[in-house]
């Protein structure tokens, strides 16, 4: 993963936190739930992808930060994920989805 600036919280209403994949966007819920984005407008839904631990949505950073052998590094090599590196809570939709 490669941290590129902006955190983008809470867009879809889960309180739920994104990181931009080569495939896409994708979030961590609260509770762990790892999901790809199926880019239903102003929701996050989308496949389960993993069920991490809620440290991964506290601490993102273990996801895009994440060294060889670690459950992020596996992810960041599956999704080639990445994060925006700014914190943008309860972020105007519009805008996100950009």
């Amino acid at each position: 993963m490669e941290h590129t600036g902006n955190l983008w919280e809470n867009w879809g209403g889960l309180g739920e936190r994104w990181l931009l994949g080569s495939d896409g966007w994708h979030f961590v819920k609260p509770d762990g739930d790892f999901h790809r984005w199926n880019r239903a407008p102003t929701t996050a839904t989308g496949t389960l992808v993993a069920t991490l631990d809620p440290v991964f949505f506290h601490h993102p950073e273990l996801l895009h930060n994440a060294e060889p052998g670690d459950l992020a590094y596996v992810l960041d090599g599956a999704l080639g994920l990445t994060h925006s590196g700014r914190l943008w809570a309860h972020a105007d939709r519009r805008r996100a989805c950009r």
